[in-house]
């Protein structure tokens, strides 16, 4: 399975913008040791480049996540993308409150983000994906050689809206990005 989040990366940045005009230097959370997050970060760079962004990176390896909350804590920014990096998933409730308290709007690549107080998430589900890589390990289980099954890549990638977040942010979210959220917590 593969979720091919570079893909859709600068689609984070573009997303954020729309919905948060005023934004001009975005952080963004990373794992420089992994090879998706890096594909991502280049994306990343080149939109951050058209859009006029100023965009920092901040590493999330475990030696370095608390350094990088610190510097999003003081730094000036107002900005944030939250990458699909694992190192990141259990980092959420963390980084939404850190958004909330700094008052940034942030783009998650998890989609229960917006569920738990995150502005906007733009992402595969997971879940789907989850329940597809079960029958994978079906049919392995089955006798099926792996080499032999091909790699599949997520079809849906869903863009969510919190609105209570918005305006605790003071953001008035365009009515033509409401209309393309394929889900809008009101």
């Amino acid at each position: 399975m593969s979720l091919l989040s570079g893909d859709y990366s600068a689609k984070w940045l573009e997303l954020l913008k729309e919905a948060a005009p005023k934004v001009q230097h975005v952080s963004r959370l990373w794992n420089p040791d992994n090879l998706g997050t890096i594909i991502q970060s280049k994306r990343m760079q080149e939109t951050a480049l058209t859009l006029g962004l100023q965009l920092t990176a901040l590493s999330v390896r475990p030696a370095e996540i608390e350094n990088s909350l610190a510097v999003l804590g003081t730094a000036d920014i107002d900005g944030l993308v939250v990458t699909d990096d694992p190192l990141l998933e259990p980092l959420l409730p963390r980084l939404i409150a850190l958004a909330a308290e700094r008052r940034l709007p942030a783009i998650y690549a998890f989609s229960d983000s917006v569920q738990r107080g995150g502005l906007m998430s733009y992402s595969a589900n997971f879940f789907k994906l989850w329940r597809r890589t079960a029958g994978y390990v079906d049919r392995i289980l089955k006798g099926s050689s792996p080499a032999e099954l091909p790699i599949e890549q997520a079809t849906e990638v869903a863009l969510n809206i919190n609105l209570k977040t918005a305006k605790a942010l003071d953001l008035k979210v365009p009515a033509a990005l409401l209309a393309r959220a394929d889900e809008v917590i009101e």
